[in-house]
C-alpha cells in the first residue's frame, strides 16, 4: 500500500510504508506529519500510522540532501550533501535527443559513454562503464563489418556467412546495451532513495524502449531540485 504525507499544505509521496518509516528514521517525516493512504481519504498522524507518540523523537538527525516537494519528501535542512557527490550531466534531454535524431543515433551513444563514466565515479565498484564501452565496441565492429561487405561478396556461401556474423553481433551488441541499461536503472534508484534520497523510480518499460533520453530526464529534474535547494541555502 502506498501513503502520502502532507505538510503545511505540501503534498509528499507516495510511498511505500518501508520507505516512510525510513524517512521518519532520518528524520526527512516527522511524527506530526499529516498521513493517508492511497484509497483513503482520511487523514491521521504518522505517529498514528507509525504506531508511535506524536512527542517521540527520530531516531538519527536527519541528513536530507535536498528537499524539493516534486518528486521528493519534506524539506527539513539545508543540504549536507550538497558537493559531495557529483551531479549528473544537465544536457537537457530534448536536446539529447533532437542532436540523437540529427546524428542518426551516434550521440546516443556518445551520450550514453558519458553518463556511464559520470555513474563510474560516483560508483566506482559498478560495471556499467565496462558494458557500455562493451556495446560500443561491438558497434563498431557491426558497422566495420557492414561497410566490408558492401565491398567484398565472393559469393553466395560468404555473403550467407557474413550475415550470420552480422547478425550475431547485432544481437549481442543490443543484449549488452540493454544490461547496461538495467544496470544503469538499479544504480540509480538505489542511489538515489539511500545516498541523495528523492524517492527516485524508474520504470522498466520507459528504460528499455528509451535508455540514455529517460535517464536524462529524471537527471534534469534531480539538478533542477539541487539549484533550488543551493539557492535556498544561499538565501536567494
Amino acid at each position: 500500500m502506498l501513503y502520502q504525507v502532507s505538510r503545511n499544505g505540501q503534498m509528499y509521496g507516495p510511498y511505500t510504508l518501508e520507505e516512510l518509516t525510513r524517512y521518519v528514521g532520518t528524520g526527512n517525516v516527522q511524527l506530526t506529519d499529516m498521513a493517508r493512504a492511497e484509497d483513503s481519504a482520511e487523514w491521521i498522524p504518522v505517529s498514528q500510522l507509525m504506531g508511535a507518540t506524536a512527542g517521540a523523537p527520530p531516531i538519527q538527525p536527519p541528513v536530507t540532501p535536498f528537499g524539493g516537494p516534486v518528486g521528493g519528501y519534506p524539506p527539513q535542512m539545508p543540504p549536507v550533501y550538497a558537493g559531495v557527490y557529483e551531479s549528473p550531466p544537465d544536457l537537457n534531454w530534448g536536446l539529447v535527443l533532437l542532436f540523437s535524431i540529427l546524428t542518426c543515433t551516434l550521440f546516443m551513444w556518445v551520450w550514453n559513454l558519458i553518463l556511464a563514466f559520470w555513474a563510474n565515479r560516483i560508483a566506482p565498484a559498478s560495471r556499467i562503464l565496462v558494458y557500455y564501452i562493451a556495446a560500443t565496441v561491438m558497434l563498431l565492429i557491426q558497422a566495420s563489418s557492414g561497410a566490408h561487405a558492401n565491398v567484398t561478396h565472393g559469393n553466395y556461401y560468404n555473403h550467407l556467412a557474413h550475415s550470420s556474423l552480422y547478425g550475431t553481433i547485432s544481437l549481442v551488441c543490443w543484449v549488452v546495451r540493454l544490461i547496461a541499461r538495467f544496470n544503469m536503472r538499479s544504480l540509480l534508484e538505489q542511489h538515489y532513495n539511500s545516498v541523495e534520497p528523492v524517492g527516485l523510480r524508474l520504470s522498466g518499460v520507459m528504460t528499455f524502449f528509451f535508455g540514455g533520453i529517460y535517464f536524462q530526464y529524471h537527471f534534469n529534474r534531480i539538478n533542477d531540485m539541487k539549484r533550488m535547494m543551493s539557492y535556498r541555502a544561499a538565501g536567494l
